[in-house]
């Protein structure tokens, strides 16, 4: 990752739970404005409580405003059972999620919950899936008609219900299904095979992996699909936002180290990150 990112750059957590896995980083000139930093972990597998399946979160402060990312692999399955066992999964990552403040930063009301963050950032396998016969499904993806493919998509119609997601938010997919295809290939497994016998052979297209935000002060930017990564089953989803930060005026280190005059500071502050 060091060589990946410019010296510009600084890691400020990472943590892994089995196949999980989450870095952030900053930038270096933001560094010192950083504070607060947790890293909360939920088991979501067997029995409620391996970690093949779950969730990890990192919550920051940047000046006054908080943040929180949260990397998770939810529960697969193409039955419709499977999309309340999804669902179970998201109401227990929001529910036992819990950031541990200590005394020193009890003067913060620093947030204890995802929920509580100005600004969230949910990503990974989310593992939703296409809800067509799939007859049906693979003439349309056939076709790359994905239009009419995402009508059948089961997490957008999780956001749009009013339950376990109400509130969050996904930017435009303007992407192939990101699962399952060959590995080293850009087949998909169920394209692959005209009649399949196992379980495997009948995974369908679908996009489970995906990223989506809560609350205020998030411009998304870009949201796509890296088609050049074909060492999985899997394509990698990436997206660029603006977020606002906020940040008390008097205290603003522009302010303190004469960069900027208090008469300027509204109209850019929104431009910080």
């Amino acid at each position: 990752m060091p060589s990946i990112l410019s010296p510009e750059f600084i890691q400020i957590a990472s943590k892994q739970l089995v196949g999980l896995f989450v870095s952030v980083w900053i930038r270096r000139d933001l560094y010192r404005h950083v504070r607060a930093v947790d890293v909360s972990t939920v088991s979501c597998g067997i029995m409620g409580y391996f970690g093949n399946k779950g969730s990890v979160s990192v919550s920051l402060s940047l000046y006054e405003t908080n943040f929180c990312f949260i990397c998770s692999h939810l529960k697969s399955g193409d039955r419709s059972s499977d999309i309340l066992r999804r669902n179970s999964d998201v109401d227990s990552i929001l529910r036992r999620t819990r950031f541990n403040r200590t005394k020193r930063l009890a003067a913060l009301n620093l947030p204890k919950t995802i929920l509580g963050h100005d600004r969230i950032i949910w990503f990974g396998d989310l593992n939703y899936r296409i809800t067509l016969p799939s007859k049906d499904l693979k003439s349309l993806v056939f076709k790359k008609d994905w239009t009419n493919l995402l009508e059948k998509d089961q997490l957008l119609n999780e956001l749009g219900n009013g339950g376990v997601l109400e509130g969050w938010i996904e930017g435009p997919i303007c992407f192939p299904p990101t699962y399952k295809f060959l590995p080293h290939s850009d087949v998909y497994v169920l394209m692959h095979h005209p009649h399949p016998q196992t379980a495997a052979q009948k995974r369908a297209p679908a996009w489970c992996d995906r990223i989506l935000w809560y609350g205020k002060g998030l411009k998304q930017l870009q949201y796509t699909s890296n088609s050049n990564l074909q060492q999985s089953d899997h394509r990698p989803v990436s997206a660029i936002f603006v977020a606002e930060v906020e940040f008390t005026m008097t205290k603003s280190p522009l302010i303190q180290d004469g960069y900027l005059n208090s008469n300027q500071f509204p109209a850019i502050w929104r431009q910080i990150i």
